[in-house]
């Protein structure tokens, strides 16, 4: 894990906290970085590099 994650980075977690407890909210407890990406409107590489910053997390392929 980096010793800083950047302001930007922290930023996009925030959306995606929002969404996933919208989705959370609706019943769904999977959601592929393509979905979210999709919703967010960034890329879905992103979304994954952001998350990496704090180890491993998911299945791939899901």
């Amino acid at each position: 894990m980096p010793d800083q994650i950047s302001k930007l980075t922290t930023n996009r977690l925030s959306l995606y906290l929002r969404y996933l407890n919208e989705l959370y909210g609706k019943g769904v407890r999977t959601v592929s970085s393509k979905v979210l990406a999709e919703q967010i409107g960034v890329h879905a590489a992103l979304i994954r590099r952001d998350l990496s910053n704090f180890g491993e997390i998911g299945v791939r392929g899901v």
